[in-house]
Parts: structure tokens; C-alpha cells; sequence
């Protein structure tokens, strides 16, 4: 790994996991690791970079499915502006960018919500390049889970609204299954293309500081393997 670049993570699982939790985490213990990029946190100049970069795709989209898909759209310029957000950190001084919602989750929500035919049709061509600029953008991924009923616990516990908050116990597991699902096929495409090392915790089995210390270490080991 050249030096100047920073060990790029995404921790990735479904709601309720504990992803927010290990960030803190690992924002805490150590400095060097940046946790404040992801889909949601993209400067504006880099937005309209991206939507002039991914046009062409954005017009193809519309066109195959005779609608403005304007949730699609808004998510390829996302990827495209947040893969260009990170090349500007290959010389900021941090060892380690670690997204919550990242590519992976970009990628996955796609899968999840995009219409069919924007997938079929309008984003055909697009996918494969998409998936091969982030297998070498994308070192590690953290995939955390826990049982269901855990989940929907924390779900029903947040402070905050969640699309399944007030669903039955049905209806939030298949919400859940939906996005292990797409988050599972995102990962293996990208490691068919020698994308990153895959790392999986449950966060019903051991402790957020547990595994934040674990993954320090791997961390550490994976720089110092490049």
C-alpha cells in the first residue's frame, strides 16, 4: 500500500448492528482514523462533480425506465463523488478511513430499492465499472450482525425514527434479510474482483470495545502486510 494512502474500511450490516457504536469506538482510541465520510457527508463541489461525471448513465437510467428515478440518480452521483472524496485523503495525515455508510451500503441500497428495470436496462453497463473502481478502493470490510429479535429490539429502542420501527416482528426480519442479502452479493462481487478482506463479528456475542480492539489490530496487520 503506498504510504500516502490511508487503509479504506467500511463496516457494514443491518440495522441494529452496532455500526454507529464501533465507530465512536474506533474514532476513540485512535486518532489517526477518520469516521466522518461517508453517502451523507459529501461537500457540495464534489456532489456536482459527480453529477456531471455520471450524466450519461443518470440520462440512460431515465430513458430505460421512462421515469425520473431521481433516489438512483442521486445514488450514483453519491459513489462517484464519495470515490473522489477519497483520493483527496491520500495526503491528509490519516492512516485509516472508515466509512459507516459507504459503497458498500451505496451499492446494496441500489440493489435493495432501484428500479428493476434501472437495473436491468439502465445501469447494465454501469455496475461492473462501479464495482471494480471500489474492489480497489476498498481494503477491508467489517460485516457485523446479531440475531434477529436482538435487532429489533434496537431498532425499537432508537430515539430516532427507522422505516420498520413500529412494524411487527415479521416485517422487520424480512427488512433485515433484504439488506444481508444485498450487502452479502455487493461483497462477493467485489471479491471476485480481489476486492477487500472481509472481517465478520457478532455484536451479540462479544462487545463493541472487544471488537474495536480486534480490529485495531487487523488493521495494523494489514498496513504492515503492504
Amino acid at each position: 500500500m503506498n504510504a500516502l494512502r490511508p487503509l479504506v474500511v467500511e463496516l457494514v450490516g443491518p440495522a441494529g448492528a452496532g455500526k454507529s457504536e464501533l465507530l465512536k469506538s474506533l474514532a476513540g482510541r485512535d486518532p489517526s482514523i477518520r469516521v466522518n465520510m461517508g453517502v451523507w457527508t459529501i461537500p457540495g463541489p464534489l456532489l456536482v462533480l459527480g453529477a456531471l461525471q455520471v450524466g450519461t448513465t443518470t440520462l440512460g437510467l431515465f430513458r430505460a425506465s421512462h421515469a425520473f428515478l431521481w433516489e438512483e440518480a442521486k445514488c450514483l452521483i453519491k459513489l462517484r463523488a464519495l470515490h473522489h472524496q477519497l483520493q483527496l485523503h491520500r495526503c491528509t495525515g490519516y492512516r485509516t478511513v472508515v466509512y459507516e455508510e459507504g459503497p458498500v451500503f451505496a451499492l446494496g441500497s441500489l440493489h435493495t430499492s432501484a428500479h428493476q428495470t434501472a437495473i436491468k436496462d439502465g445501469m447494465a453497463s454501469w455496475w461492473p465499472g462501479a464495482l471494480q473502481q471500489w474492489a480497489r478502493a476498498l481494503d477491508i470490510v467489517v460485516s457485523l450482525d446479531a440475531s434477529n429479535p436482538i435487532l429489533a429490539r434496537r431498532i425499537r429502542a432508537r430515539w430516532y425514527e427507522h422505516p420498520v420501527k413500529g412494524k411487527s416482528d415479521a416485517e422487520i426480519f424480512a427488512y433485515l434479510e433484504q439488506y444481508r442479502g444485498a450487502y452479502a452479493r455487493v461483497v462477493s462481487e467485489l471479491q471476485a474482483r480481489h476486492g477487500p478482506v472481509v472481517l465478520s463479528f457478532r455484536t451479540d456475542q462479544g462487545s463493541t470495545a472487544q471488537i474495536a480492539e480486534q480490529l485495531l489490530t487487523a488493521f495494523d496487520s494489514k498496513r504492515r502486510a503492504h
